[in-house]
């Protein structure tokens, strides 16, 4: 009896893991083809996305072309053993360090919303100024008390050593990124052992992450970056560990994950697809039944700590004093995600509904209320059109849309020749991404690409299981609220560590194939 029931969950186990597979390739398959060909018949009225200099199609061709010669590249020379990377990306982490600050220093932006609130809150609350014009903003915003008492903290920190407070708490968030992709490389190496495969995920990481518009930006998204990036990296090690070093992983990776939602909550869809990956494993008969245990644990602890103990710590040390009764809660970014005037992405009309009722349950009742009238009033098409140009809004643009969401200063200081050499690019004209935009655009489509390209392996025992989960769970959670592209700024890890699994699996798959042919390119690129 106690056979067959084993057999039986083994069975399900596989079932339930080949679902994923194929929910996955749906989810990956139809961004790829939406961002592809439908970039600009889906358009969203609200402008949050640039237009390319190229059509979309050309951008798919050329990451299509890049992928099949780095793959031809990868059975051709042997890219298995040395660690070189270990000595040489730390150093070049620290050149693209100094190029980071040069670019907070001299491409000022404008945040004319959230981290231009936040900032000058802080600069008010160690200055002692005026902090009555923030009131309303904390009120309705709880979600950011954690970042404004971070940024207190950096703003208090950088008076002391008598350094701007602007560039000061944007260079430790870039700080952040750059380590973050440092990590999240030498993570890559650990697991899949090809130096060229770290190499190129370093560089599309630094590309799109620690060059990005968004560090001149002291925001969630690049303080949230290197907790995704921690959480991605040990579950890496966590597969690849044994005990008593497997459970100090967990331990850490699911603290991570919530000490990360302090600034989005949207991180925690990483701990629901660790505990789903782990069921999995387990129903598949892979003796891991002590590790679901101590995620539970993790989870509980974590959530008492962070939440019971961190959170009001956190919302004692604000200068000001919300009102709980004016917070804006789920119900309202469920609502918003599914107007249908900005296709799920900000609109100020919600907020002043939202903001317009002072009763928190009344509020609650209404906003969910509206959100489910606009779901019901969709037919079959135009929810397939809402949530295709909602899809495409989201995992449309490469550069995480910069200059959709506050405006870069019209003049950057000209005392010098770097100043301008960095407006060209970074700053947009016309809609027009620069060609560092454009080259962003391409990496971008290179990772969805591959997201596309990941194949299973024969083993169901498959660690992708848990990026396939997160891509999952992420794009769920950004359909369902509030969506915009910058809020994939944040996840990039996944996206990069999809592209070097998926990367190393092409190129073993096609080496199979040409062995069994009597080809060989390679010094040997050994098996899966």
């Amino acid at each position: 009896m106690r056979d067959t029931i084993n057999m039986g969950l083994a069975r399900l186990g596989v079932y339930l893991t080949c679902t994923v597979y194929a929910i996955y390739s749906v989810i990956a398959v139809m961004i790829l083809f939406l961002v592809s060909f439908g970039y600009s018949s889906l358009e969203n009225p609200y402008g949050l996305r640039p237009k390319y200099a190229l059509p979309m199609p050309v951008f798919f061709v050329v990451a299509l072309l890049f992928v099949v010669l780095l793959t031809y590249a990868l059975l051709k020379y042997s890219c298995k053993g040395g660690n070189s990377y270990c000595y040489v990306l730390p150093l070049l982490s620290v050149a693209v360090l100094v190029f980071q600050n040069a670019v907070i220093r001299y491409t000022p932006y404008v945040a004319n919303w959230d981290p231009d609130t936040i900032f000058n809150y802080a600069v008010a609350a160690v200055s002692g100024g005026d902090l009555g014009a923030f009131q309303s903003y904390f009120d309705m915003f709880p979600n950011n008390y954690g970042l404004a008492v971070l940024m207190q903290f950096l703003v208090r920190v950088s008076f002391v050593l008598k350094l701007d407070p602007a560039m000061f708490t944007a260079s430790v968030g870039a700080l952040g990124v750059n380590l973050g992709c440092l990590i999240l490389a030498l993570g890559i190496g650990s697991a899949i052992g090809k130096a060229c495969i770290v190499y190129a995920s370093w560089i599309i990481a630094t590309i799109l992450g620690s060059l990005s518009f968004w560090i001149g930006t002291p925001y969630t998204d690049t303080f949230l970056f290197p907790f995704v990036a921690t959480v991605v990296l040990l579950y890496l090690i966590y597969r690849n560990s044994a005990a008593p070093i497997t459970y100090i992983v967990l331990v850490v990776m699911v603290f991570s994950a919530f000490v990360g939602s302090l600034f989005k909550p949207t991180v925690l869809v990483l701990v629901v697809a660790l505990v789903i990956d782990c069921i999995l494993r387990y129903a598949r008969r892979e003796g891991v039944l002590k590790d679901i245990l101590c995620i539970f644990l993790s989870i509980l602890v974590s959530a008492a700590l962070i939440y019971g103990v961190a959170s009001p710590l956190l919302k004692k040390h604000l200068h000001v004093n919300p009102n709980p009764e004016m917070a804006f809660s789920y119900q309202h970014y469920l609502m918003m995600g599914a107007n249908p005037q900005s296709y799920g992405a900000f609109n100020l009309n919600d907020v002043k509904i939202s903001a317009g009722i002072p009763d928190k349950t009344d509020r609650q009742a209404e906003d969910l209320d509206v959100a489910l009238r606009r779901l019901q009033a969709m037919n079959a098409d135009s929810a397939i059109h809402f949530y295709a140009v909602k899809l495409v809004t989201t995992y449309g643009d490469g550069t995480f849309g910069i200059g959709h969401e506050g405006k870069g200063f019209p003049e950057v200081p000209s005392e010098r020749n770097l100043p301008n050499l960095l407006k060209k690019l970074y700053y947009m004209e016309n809609n027009t991404p620069s060609v560092f935009g454009s080259l962003q655009q391409l990496l971008w489509m290179i990772l969805l690409l591959c997201a596309a390209l990941l194949l299973p392996r024969k083993n169901t025992d498959d660690y992708a299981v848990f990026l396939r989960l997160s891509l999952i769970g992420l794009t769920c959670f950004l359909m369902l609220f509030e969506t915009r592209a910058r809020y994939l700024y944040s996840f990039l890890p996944i996206f990069v560590v999809i592209f070097a699994v998926s990367l190393d699996r092409i190129v073993l798959q096609v080496n199979a194939v040409l062995v069994k042919r009597g080809i060989v390119l390679s010094g040997g690129m050994g098996d899966e």
